[in-house]
């Protein structure tokens, strides 16, 4: 079974799926996924035109089964949308899409013998079924086949402090991306005042001397009285 995927969005129709070829018969489903909810409520119609050959096919349950005998024919097919409401008052349409029906190779006469394909033909065949799919990945990629349904609201978070910090409040990394390079060296400063020697300050000996020379100029007391 092949399914052709047509994907509305308003106006706008897309579709994936695999190649079609002629002569198949009640194999092929379509199936229409509507992205918007302007079509609900509204009965829906499916076109196909080749030339001058036109179907129109209601849609019903958004597809078109294999039993409802879509067998067709070689050519390229333009595929479109149309609904209107019951009272004829509203009508939506979309652009068209094609979809190729290749030439079918039903043999004449007796049943072929079965070829075995070639490495080459193997490994091509391969490569196309991958391009293939990544086709298709793309274009439901870009009609939003992958985006999900936004999840609940998280909990509230817990009330922050009022926006002040303090120095002790930061960590030592943060502490030492405060600190500055360091800076170039100043020029050098006034030498000091160098004290001097008898007056600024004195030698033990001096010290001594001088502690000396006051003792001797105190009288001495040898304890009596008159």
């Amino acid at each position: 079974m092949a399914i052709i995927d047509f994907y509305i969005r308003n106006q706008k129709l897309s579709k994936t799926g695999p190649k079609i070829v002629a002569d198949s018969v009640n194999y092929v489903d379509c199936s229409f996924t509507f992205r918007t909810d302007d079509w609900d409520g509204i009965d829906k119609w499916v076109v196909f035109k080749k030339g001058e050959e036109s179907y129109r096919v209601n849609l019903e349950e958004n597809s078109i089964p294999k039993e409802a005998g879509l067998n067709l024919g070689e050519g390229i097919w333009n595929v479109s949308l149309f609904g209107e409401n019951s009272e004829g008052t509203k009508r939506i349409t979309t652009n068209s899409v094609t979809v190729e029906v290749a030439k079918s190779a039903i043999p004449e006469g007796g049943a072929l013998p079965v070829i075995a394909l070639s490495e080459a033909e193997q490994i091509s065949a391969k490569a196309q079924r991958a391009l293939d799919l990544a086709n298709e990945v793309f274009l439901k990629a870009e009609n939003g086949d992958f985006n999900g349904e936004p999840g609940p609201q998280g909990p509230k978070g817990e009330k922050g402090t009022d926006g002040n910090v303090l120095f002790s409040d930061l960590s030592d990394e943060q502490k030492a991306s405060l600190k500055g390079e360091t800076g170039e060296t100043g020029p050098q400063g006034p030498a000091g005042y160098s004290p001097v020697k008898g007056v600024d300050y004195f030698t033990e000996e001096e010290k001594t001397e001088m502690i000396n020379s006051v003792l001797e100029q105190i009288p001495f007391y040898d304890g009596s009285v008159g």
